[in-house]
Parts: C-alpha cells; sequence; structure tokens
C-alpha cells in the first residue's frame, strides 16, 4: 500500500523524532526534591515528546528496514539514530530508572518496547535484552492482578497493550533467552482476554468516540480476541460481539479532527489508523473481505498525517500507519 518515496518520508520523520530532544514530556513521580533530569533518566527514550512515542518510533525504524533497500539514505540516517540511542549504557539507565520506578509506562510504553525487542536485529536486541527482561515479568504480574480490564481509547487500554505483547512473542525464535518468559505472558493474556471479553455480546459501536480516543475500545478487544482464540471460535465471538460491523456503523466511519492541530484531537488520526490496521486483522481472520474497503477508506483519510507539518501528529503516526499493514 505505501511508495517507496512514501516509506522515505516516513524514515525522514522518524529519523528526525530520535534526534530531537526538547519538547519532551516526562510524567515522573517525585520522591525527593533532588530534581529530576529526564535526559539523564532516559538516555535511549528521551527523545521524540515522550518515552513512549521515542520506544514505537524505534520500532518504526526497525520495520522499516525491512521495507526499505538497504542502501536508502533515510533508512540509513533513521537506523544510525537508533543505534546512536540505543547502546548498553544507555538501557543500563534505562534499566535503573524502571527498577526505582517500576510502574512507569504501564502498560502502553512496555508493550511497545516488547514489540520494538522482538523486532531488531540480534545486535540490538541484546543490548535490550537486559530491560525486556525485566519488562516481560513486570507485564505477566500486572495482567495476572488486574482485577477488571482499561476499556478507554487511549494509552491505557488493556486490550491494545495484550496484543502488542502477543505479537511480540509471536515473533520470537525459540531459542531467545526470554522466549519462555515471553510464552508465559501471552499465556496470561490468553486466559484473561477470555476471561474479561468473551462473555460480552453487542458491543454499542454508537458509544464511540471520545473526542480524545486513538483506539477503538470495541476493535481492540475484538483484535486481542483475534490473537487468542481460534478461527471458528473467533468468527463466532466477533458476530455476537459486533454484529453490525458494515457499512452503516460508525466503527467505520473516518473521523474528521477539521484540520485542528490539537494534541489530543489529533489522536483521532492514529484511531484511523489503528481501525485500519484492526479491521484488516479481523478480515484476515474470518474473511471478511468487505471490511478492507473500510480499512482502505480509514488509512486514506489520516496517512497524510504522518509526515505532515504538525509535530503533535509527527512524533508517532508513523508507528501507527506501519503497525496497521501488519
Amino acid at each position: 500500500m505505501l511508495t517507496i518515496p512514501q516509506l522515505t518520508g516516513f524514515a525522514k520523520t522518524l529519523a528526525a523524532n530520535l534526534t530531537i530532544r526538547v519538547p519532551y514530556h516526562d510524567p515522573h513521580f517525585h520522591r525527593d526534591l533532588a530534581g529530576h533530569d529526564p535526559f539523564v533518566a532516559h538516555p535511549a527514550f528521551g527523545n521524540c515528546y515522550d518515552w513512549h512515542s521515542s520506544v514505537n518510533s524505534s520500532w518504526a525504524v526497525a520495520r522499516l528496514a525491512l521495507l526499505l533497500p538497504a542502501d536508502d539514505p533515510s533508512a540509513k540516517q533513521a537506523l544510525a539514530a537508533l543505534r546512536g540511542n540505543v547502546t548498553p549504557e544507555s538501557i543500563a539507565a534505562e534499566c535503573r530508572y524502571f527498577a526505582d520506578n517500576p510502574s512507569y509506562e504501564r502498560p502502553y510504553g512496555w508493550a511497545w518496547f516488547l514489540l520494538l525487542y522482538s523486532e531488531v536485529d540480534d545486535e540490538l536486541r541484546e543490548i535490550l535484552r537486559p530491560l525486556a527482561a525485566k519488562l516481560v515479568v513486570s507485564a505477566t504480574g500486572y495482567f495476572t492482578e488486574l482485577i477488571e480490564p482499561v476499556t478507554h481509547g487511549v494509552h491505557s487500554n488493556t486490550a491494545f497493550a495484550g496484543v502488542l505483547m502477543s505479537d511480540a512473542a509471536a515473533q520470537l525464535f525459540e531459542s531467545d533467552p526470554l522466549a519462555g518468559q515471553f510464552a508465559e505472558l501471552t499465556q496470561t493474556i490468553a486466559r484473561r482476554a477470555r476471561e474479561w471479553y468473551a462473555p460480552i455480546s453487542d458491543w454499542s459501536a454508537a458509544l464511540e468516540r471520545s473526542g480524545h480516543d486513538f483506539l477503538s475500545p470495541g476493535l481492540t478487544i475484538a483484535e486481542l480476541m483475534a490473537v487468542v482464540l481460534p478461527a471458528d471460535e473467533f468468527a463466532a465471538f466477533v458476530e455476537r460481539f459486533l454484529p453490525s460491523l458494515d457499512q452503516d456503523s460508525p466503527i467505520v466511519v473516518p473521523a474528521n479532527t477539521r484540520g485542528s492541530r490539537d494534541a489530543h484531537q489529533v489522536h483521532w488520526h492514529g484511531l484511523n489508523l489503528s481501525r485500519s490496521g484492526q479491521l484488516r486483522r479481523i478480515a484476515a481472520a474470518t474473511g471478511r473481505d468487505e471490511l478492507l474497503t473500510y480499512a482502505d477508506d480509514l488509512y486514506a483519510a489520516s496517512l497524510d498525517e504522518v509526515t505532515g507539518d504538525n509535530y503533535a501528529s509527527t512524533h508517532w503516526l508513523a508507528s501507527f500507519a506501519l503497525r496497521a499493514l501488519v
């Protein structure tokens, strides 16, 4: 769906993202008055506006490396930025921060980091492994202890974290030193997803969307269940969960920001892109090819925003645009 020039544009945007320091937003929990320097705390991911956007932009660079020719100058520049940020010393500092702040970026940042770990080459994966080892265990504990899922259409969404983490586990080779921990995580996610979501029917698409969602709560649940359930069981689930998933459903209509540059309202561009990918996954699992038309319309509605001139969009949308094509 994406042309080489479009992918090159993504690479240029991502290279800029991974080398910019400010503006940077770091929601740090203060335990003393000594002060907090986010760039000391996050030498690997202290860029791209915030920690999780730095991580998902790093993942996007790793994915682009698979899609662009190795000699593409923009791809090489983006990869150089990623390798410059991710070093044994910078990841050691990130590990120290998480030791003191164990719930930082839970679960959204954790999920993107574990996906990044599964996507990079062997050299980078070895560097990332100490933090991945910590977060995969933390994530298993989180899904085990969580009483009820979070269904908001933003960072805290439980199903979205479950999808990314499950996808990360599926990409790892069995020989990876953390393969066993990732398998335990996915088993935990699958068990809790069945408990939480399998009994639900007749999801109200009319109640979506809120004014700053970048995820569809309903489609995100459906995407996770597509990962968790066998194909025949999933087909039955989605039929009762989203019985009116057709052209008249508001869930397939592109959200229109009316040109807003507000940092929260532009979340709707992410909503269009994430819905596009989720509909593709549902179509692949059910054989409902008509969903692909809706997916294409959603994708086209926000593609230009990925490499536009609004940093509120460009610091994160490339990851959503690339994930929608997985």
